[in-house]
Parts: C-alpha cells; sequence; structure tokens
C-alpha cells in the first residue's frame, strides 16, 4: 500500500472534482475499495494498486478521477487508441477543476507535455512500445513518460495489457500505484491471470444486472435472429473444401470462405436492412458490427449507411461519431457501420440499438463490450425503455456454435435473457 499523503517526493496536483458533478452510490464503494481514507491522521491514508471492473456506461472515467483526485500525484492515463486518449482528457476536463495547461499528450501525432512539476499525461499502449525508429519529438516524449514518477498509472481497457510488449511496457514505468479499468476481465487465451502480477488483484466489481435495475445503465433485450442460406449460397458454402496442399494455411482458408459465405447470406442481409428500417423510423440510433472487412464493406455500401474501420482516418472518423451524436436533421447519422475497432474506447451515449452481423469466433469479452455500447443509452431513464441488442446468425454453419457460447455468457455472467 502506498501512502500517499506523507510522501513529499512526488510533486502535489492540484485536482479537485467540480462541486456540481453527481457520484453515484457504486462509484464510492469502488473509491473506497481502492484508497482507505478512515484515519484520522492523514499521514495514515493509503492507496493499492488492482483492477476496477465497471460495465461501459457506468462511469469508469469517473471512478478512475475520484481516485485520483484523491491522492493528488502526478497522473498517467493509458487508453487504447487515440481518439479514446482525447475522450478521456475532455472528462478529466470536464469533471474537475484542472487547468489545460496541466494536460498532456502523448498520443499518434499529438506530442506535449504538461505544464510544471506535476499534471496528467494522456497516452496510448502503443506509444508506449519501444520503437528504435522514432522522430526525435516522439523520443523526447517517451524519455518524459519514463524518467516520470508517477503517482497513480490508470491502465484503461486493462485486459489489453496482457497483449505481448504492452505488458513489458507497462511493468518499465515508474508508478507508486497502477489502476486498471475493464468492463470484463475476460480473455479467450487465459492470459488474463497475467494482470494479477503486472497490475493487482480485482479490487472491485459491479454486476450489470444490478446497476441496470437500480437505473443506471439502461437494461436490455437480447434477440438471436437465425436465417438459413438461400438455395445458390448454400451450394456454395458446401462446395468449400480443405485442400490437401498446405493444410494449416488452405484449412484457415477455407473456413475464411465460410464465413464470409455465411455473413454475405441474402437473407441475413435482408434481415439487418428490415431492422435498420424500422429501428431509424422509430428514431433509434443504430450500430452495426462486423468483424470481416470486406463484408462490412459491402454491407456498408448496399445500404447505403457510412462506415468506420482500420482505415477510416482519426479525422473522418471523429467527424463520423459527432454526426452520430446529434439530433439536428441535416448533419445526422443514425445508423454506423463498425468493423472490430468500435469494441472498445468509442463514447457513443446516443446508441440504442446494436445488430452483430458476424462476430470474433465466440469471444466473450467482445459480446460483452458490444453489449456495452448501448448501455449508456441516453433514454434509459424513460418508463419501459430497453436498448436492443440483435444477433444475425445463419443456420446449418460454424456460427450457430459460436453463438451458443456468447449467449450463455450473457445469460449466466451478466443475467441477460436472450430470445
Amino acid at each position: 500500500d502506498y501512502a500517499f499523503e506523507s510522501d513529499p517526493s512526488l510533486a502535489k496536483l492540484d485536482l479537485v472534482l467540480r462541486p456540481e458533478i453527481e457520484v453515484r452510490p457504486y462509484q464510492t464503494e469502488a473509491l473506497k475499495a481502492v484508497v482507505n481514507q478512515d484515519s484520522q491522521d492523514s499521514s495514515k491514508h493509503t492507496v493499492k494498486s488492482g483492477i476496477i471492473v465497471l460495465p461501459c456506461g457506468a462511469g469508469k472515467s469517473l471512478t478512475s478521477i475520484l481516485i485520483a483526485a484523491a491522492i493528488k500525484k502526478p497522473v498517467l492515463v493509458v487508453c487504447s487508441t487515440i481518439i479514446a486518449a482525447e475522450q478521456f482528457c475532455n472528462e478529466f476536463l470536464r469533471f474537475t477543476t484542472l487547468m489545460a495547461s496541466k494536460t498532456g499528450m502523448f498520443a499518434g501525432a499529438k506530442k506535449w507535455p504538461f505544464n510544471g512539476p506535476s499534471g496528467v499525461l494522456f497516452t496510448t499502449y502503443t506509444m508506449l512500445v519501444d520503437n528504435k525508429n522514432r522522430a526525435s519529438d516522439s523520443k523526447r516524449m517517451a524519455n518524459f513518460v519514463h524518467s516520470t514518477d508517477w503517482g497513480v498509472i490508470i491502465l484503461d481497457e486493462v485486459h489489453q495489457v496482457p497483449a505481448s510488449g504492452y505488458s513489458k511496457a507497462i511493468t518499465k514505468l515508474k508508478a507508486r500505484v497502477r489502476l486498471g479499468l475493464t468492463a470484463t476481465m475476460l480473455r479467450e487465451d487465459e492470459k488474463i491471470e497475467d494482470l494479477n502480477t503486472i497490475v493487482g488483484p480485482t479490487l472491485y466489481h459491479a454486476k450489470w444486472k444490478e446497476l441496470a435495475d437500480r437505473g443506471y445503465i439502461a437494461k436490455v433485450i437480447c434477440t438471436q435472429i437465425e436465417t438459413s442460406m438461400t438455395d445458390i449460397v448454400q451450394k456454395a458454402y458446401d462446395a468449400v473444401q480443405p485442400s490437401n496442399g498446405n493444410q494449416n494455411n488452405m484449412l484457415g482458408h477455407s473456413h475464411h470462405l465460410k464465413s464470409l459465405l455465411a455473413i454475405l447470406n441474402p437473407s441475413k442481409m435482408q434481415i439487418c436492412q428490415r431492422l435498420i428500417q424500422y429501428h431509424e423510423a422509430r428514431g433509434d440510433k443504430i450500430l452495426v458490427f462486423c468483424d470481416h472487412i470486406d463484408a462490412i464493406k459491402l454491407y456498408a455500401e448496399k445500404l447505403d449507411r457510412p462506415l468506420i474501420y482500420g482505415g477510416t482516418s482519426t479525422e473522418d472518423a471523429r467527424n463520423l461519431l459527432q454526426r452520430f451524436q446529434i439530433d439536428a436533421q441535416k448533419e445526422q447519422i443514425n445508423t454506423l457501420f463498425l468493423s472490430r475497432i468500435g469494441d472498445t474506447s468509442l463514447d457513443l451515449p446516443a446508441a440504442t440499438v446494436i445488430i452483430q452481423v458476424s462476430s470474433h469466433f465466440g469471444s466473450r469479452r467482445q459480446e460483452a463490450q458490444r453489449l456495452g455500447r448501448i448501455l449508456r443509452a441516453k433514454k434509459r431513464s424513460e418508463k419501459g425503455f430497453y436498448s436492443r441488442f440483435y444477433t444475425l446468425v445463419t443456420t446449418e454453419t460454424h456460427e450457430i456454435t459460436f453463438s451458443e457460447k456468447r449467449r450463455q455468457f450473457l445469460e449466466e455472467d451478466c443475467g441477460y435473457g436472450y430470445q
């Protein structure tokens, strides 16, 4: 445990929550699980390293800001994308009295330190990984990050840290406390256990269903729609044979081809189109997810809706996200197609409906993260309001097996019924 009040070696950070900010009871519980301020003697106040698990939309950022404001030492915030780092920076400025000059950025082309001996720096996991070919300004910023003694490092989407390279980069940083944030302690490769060593144990874990019942996050109706293939596509699917040439490669290729046919099943596209039309007419905001880049490009083109994927520039993505959030008739976007890039770190409180046309095998974490995109729906407090989560599945294909695994997770771990 770190006795932060009695450590004069780190410069104090003037970080105070704005008086009008409303803190929810479970956020206070999370704060108490991490920071011990029970003693009358402030020199005995301590903070420990570990992980906070809160559903998307339950205010993970604010919870971590509460902890940083209690410690009042230099903060490093590590995010998964540039947009997420910018969003986190905006939250610090919105929720606290922190001056903009006390924030620094080391993400993409934005590279500047904060002013003075203490502040908050925002970066991404990618920027922390050693890169021999860094430009001089990046080298200077990397040196700043590594030479600074951080009071607390906030690791957003901490489940990504066990990825090779990231964990090594994190352990090299000098920090009194490491605080991980995630919506789900799941990785399909079982490496989640590594977080115990790299960050610390889970200190607070809020149950999704409980928060929904208390009105903090939206209630969700999950629906799986199963559709069979058209005869032509079924014939093509059955005709795909693994070649005896390079077994591994070809098996991979045949699986790729079969999954593409299952996604591009015309009946599935038709159902997707009808759901979009139905929900747009009701004034909903819809996110359509597909992991397969070629397939999602085709869907977006055929259904004439905008798309954000890895090849979309940060500027275009930012513009589309802003237009998705607004209700003005002229500029607004009501449906947005997203590749796997939309699984994490996009702040989209306007979204009320998700349509999943394909997903990453049976990944439970991905299912939870996608569901999280509609948990903070702005209308969540309206009587009788439910967000909707649709999974479209082609029958008699591998999609059925994978969807069962994910469905079981949502029912058992998150408490959401499927229909």
